[in-house]
């Protein structure tokens, strides 16, 4: 059984959140507060039948950005044994 504790990965300065489990980035908005506001989709990983990556981007993503999810996107995930 996958362990869902690892689908969302925080990236570099908290204003990107990725989805290890549908290979899709966020950018993330915050108020004056410090609080959530609101986010949309910054780009999305597939993969071409040569196991080549391809990043669709939506907006102007920092390099750093797309190099820690492509590193996220193929990290190995956690399992847990299903013990029912």
């Amino acid at each position: 059984m996958e362990d869902r504790s690892d689908r969302y990965v925080m990236l570099v300065n908290d204003r990107w959140l990725f989805d290890r489990e549908k290979n899709i980035c966020y950018q993330i908005s915050y108020n004056q507060n410090g609080e959530y506001s609101k986010y949309k989709e910054a780009f999305n990983i597939t993969f071409d039948d040569n196991n080549n990556m391809i990043f669709n981007k939506k907006i102007r993503v920092p390099l750093l950005i797309l190099k820690e999810a492509s590193y996220q996107s193929t990290k190995p995930r956690k399992f847990v044994e299903d013990n029912e």
